[in-house]
């Protein structure tokens, strides 16, 4: 029993094109045990988490779909400016996501 659940949780994983990194967290455990668990077979610890993760994977991934969309910000800029915002961050030791992330909190606690 415990053997085909665990090999059908590494089934599932590759059919819907998961990587052990976006898996591992939701079984509590790291890619390199997830990793070494595929040939070993999930633990006992790990097992309800896998089956539930399989159940609900259509309600976590919509939820994960709708928060990544809910904290996308899209800005339409000519490649001039943006090369300018660019190099401005780049002169202040930052990326320019966290440059124009402290502009924008600089913005709100005015």
């Amino acid at each position: 029993m415990a053997d085909e659940l665990s090999a059908k949780f590494f089934k599932w994983v590759k059919s819907n094109g998961l990587t052990y990194a976006e898996v591992s967290p939701h079984l509590s455990i790291s890619v390199s045990a997830l990793s070494t668990y595929k040939t070993r077979g999930l633990p006992v610890k790990q097992m309800p988490m896998a089956k539930k993760l399989m159940e609900n994977w259509d309600e976590i991934s919509t939820t994960r779909e709708r928060m990544r969309d809910e904290q996308t910000l899209v800005a339409k800029v000519p490649a001039w400016k943006f090369n300018q915002y660019n190099r401005l961050a780049l002169s202040r030791g930052l990326l320019i996501t966290d440059w124009i992330v402290a502009v924008l909190d600089e913005e709100i606690e005015r």
